[in-house]
């Protein structure tokens, strides 16, 4: 059994799923790309490839703000899905919006956790009448909670800012590594209450709604554990929001398929259940670092609660009350039962967390080894996995689509946009070999030349394979054409 420092450790290496500063670089560009892309789809978009050109502090900050981030990936899917509108939306913000607006809009921000992470607490808005940013911010609001029992957000007093600082600090005490790279990716805290017949609100984070956003119940930010936990689960909302903007979990057709989750009434789509894993292996290593709190520790922040980082389930349900026993049902799921709804990137990401877990409860994956016959029936109706049909490669000479273009040669990968058809994309090294192969020659030679440059690394069978299928990948993205 791994100890709580090195499953820590674990956690927050993993170069795609865990290092926060790698899948920060991979969003900011992406969004270099995602604004040349816009840029060249809209030549009216005045600022977009001068924000594009600017350095990484400034775009991580662009990526941090909601107004801004959320104009920009509403742009990217509308322009993706082929929307035709007369402009985008951040032609409504650029080239007269800071970096930060809505930080900028708070007049004197205050910060959340001074010294641990960017966030500001949401204390109020500044803006004046008719003020595009302010504007946007109401309306993002509005339709996160759009129940007229909430109140969000509400001005802190001085307790519950302090209440939020104490919880970080807790957070990066008992997890270091895994609590600094969570904060590094929440850009705005607020408080708020909404007690509604589906229930009242413990925290919530903003997801493409609310880009880098997250709300807690200031009942929340009271005890430090309450606050460490929650800053912690729905600050990994966030970070799985940004790694699975750098490639797809779920296979086409896939996400909104469900599964029957034993302590919840209602089943979950494919995509929650993977960021439900996500959190709750997260929280298995944090309940076992709140279990070995020094005496130190504990004089600092006072005793955990008995149900720390727990969420509701069904009345009467008791086989799955733990973190442990949560995150073991989803990830056999995920492993077992819906593999084939994964992406190679999703199952990449879900071996690693079964891995990270299998290494800190040994027998993990052995307890799901039961007989064919102990095993829960398929419910009936359940929707199967959409088939999936690999695109033709284009015959005669091979050339590639006008693309913008950012290497992460640290990272092995490629990341284009194409203005026609829109979207962004993401190579990995084969992919990206293929594709640099694509400047005339046609499919025969591509293959023949991959062969022959990775040979030593995989056997000419494989590497065939791998020219082919990344051949298919390109051209089913509209990277390559053939004559």
């Amino acid at each position: 059994m791994t100890s709580v420092r090195d499953t820590d450790r674990l956690l927050a290496a993993h170069p795609d799923f865990g290092d926060a500063a790698a899948i920060a670089r991979r969003n900011v560009a992406r969004l270099r790309v995602g604004l040349l892309m816009l840029a060249r789809r809209f030549p009216g978009l005045t600022g977009a490839a001068e924000l594009a050109a600017a350095d990484e502090k400034t775009l991580t900050y662009f990526l941090r703000d909601p107004v801004l981030r959320n104009a920009f990936e509403t742009d990217l899917a509308e322009a993706g899905a082929g929307v035709a509108g007369p402009a985008p939306e951040l032609a409504r913000f650029l080239p007269d919006a800071s970096a930060a607006p809505c930080r900028d809009l708070a007049g004197s921000p205050v910060e959340a956790w001074p010294g641990l992470g960017p966030a500001f607490v949401w204390t109020g808005l500044d803006g004046t009448p008719g003020d595009p940013i302010a504007g946007r911010l109401a309306a993002l609001l509005a339709a996160m909670f759009p129940a007229p029992t909430a109140r969000v957000p509400i001005e802190p007093d001085a307790d519950q800012v302090a209440g939020l600082a104490r919880g970080a600090e807790l957070l990066t005490t008992l997890m270091p590594e895994v609590g600094a790279a969570v904060l590094r990716h929440i850009g705005v805290v607020g408080l708020g209450r909404d007690d509604s017949p589906e229930g009242p609100l413990y925290s919530v984070s903003g997801g493409d709604g609310m880009p880098a956003t997250i709300f807690l119940s200031p009942d929340r930010v009271a005890d430090p554990w309450d606050a460490a936990g929650a800053i912690l689960h729905e600050g990994l909302h966030l970070v799985l929001f940004e790694i699975s903007r750098c490639g797809a979990l779920v296979v086409d057709g896939a996400a909104d398929l469900t599964v029957d989750i034993p302590w919840r009434v209602v089943p979950w789509s494919t995509m929650r259940v993977l960021f439900a894993v996500h959190v709750y292996v997260h929280m298995v290593a944090f309940t076992a670092a709140a279990r070995e709190a020094g005496p130190e520790v504990l004089a600092r922040f006072g005793p955990p609660p008995a149900n720390l980082a727990m969420s509701l389930s069904t009345p009467g349900q008791v086989e799955y009350a733990t973190p442990l026993a949560r995150a073991g049902f989803l990830a056999e799921q995920l492993e077992r039962t819906v593999a084939d709804r994964l992406t190679p990137y999703g199952r990449q990401f879900v071996t690693w967390l079964v891995d990270t877990l299998e290494s800190r409860e040994p027998g993990l994956r052995a307890s799901w080894d039961r007989p064919a016959g102990e095993r829960a029936p398929e419910r009936p109706g359940r929707a199967p996995a959409p088939h999936v049909v690999a695109p033709e490669i284009p015959g005669g000479p091979l050339t590639q689509a006008p693309a913008d273009a950012v290497e992460l040669p640290d990272q092995a990968r490629l990341v284009l946009a194409t203005a026609e058809p829109a979207g962004v994309h993401w190579l990995n090294l084969s992919s990206w070999l293929t594709y640099a192969l694509c400047d005339g020659r046609d499919a025969a030679a591509v293959e023949a030349d991959y062969v022959r440059l990775v040979a030593g690394t995989v056997d000419p069978d494989t590497a065939r394979g791998q020219a082919r299928a990344g051949l298919a990948q390109l051209a089913g993205s509209g990277l390559i054409s053939g004559s």
